[in-house]
């Protein structure tokens, strides 16, 4: 049973355990028989996705599991213990997606303090006209970065 959903303000530490405790749950079930995954878990390829405070705690998930391979976040926020500090740790390639219109959880804040203090090899793609559903007009802009090892 998870335990990161226990009152007002819940732990991002517990969030991370949960992710780790999923993919552990998920690598099982790729050898056990009858299961509708059996055999189906590249469980050399795996990933973490998350939004807002769920994308910060899977940063957090990937620095303490070394078979997590990747990962993507849609407005990743940061978290206590801290998602900037885990990102540092991290050697896998990861996608942080941003809208500039955000106020809850906005690039200069959340995101590109993530993205930031890796040494791996990046890039930064932002489009300025993006649509969505809570903005239909192309005033807001959105920025995708990804860090990846050279290879």
């Amino acid at each position: 049973m998870t335990t990161s959903q226990g009152g007002l303000l819940p732990s991002h530490s517990a969030f991370a355990d949960d992710l780790n405790a999923a993919l552990t749950w998920m690598v099982a079930q790729n050898s056990v028989a009858g299961s509708r995954f059996n055999a189906h878990v590249r469980t050399d390829r795996l990933g973490l996705s998350g939004h807002s405070m769920g994308g910060g705690a899977s940063v957090l998930a990937t620095a303490r599991n070394s078979a997590v391979r990747t990962v993507t976040n849609l407005a990743a926020a940061e978290t206590n213990p801290s998602a900037v500090t885990a990102a540092a740790t991290t050697a896998v390639p990861m996608q942080l997606v941003a809208g500039t219109g955000d106020t809850v959880a906005g690039p200069s804040g959340h995101q590109i303090p993530i993205y930031t203090p890796s040494s791996l090899p990046s890039s930064c793609v932002r489009s300025s006209a993006v649509s969505t559903a809570a903005s239909p007009t192309p005033a807001a802009s959105a920025a995708t970065a990804v860090r990846s090892p050279a290879g």
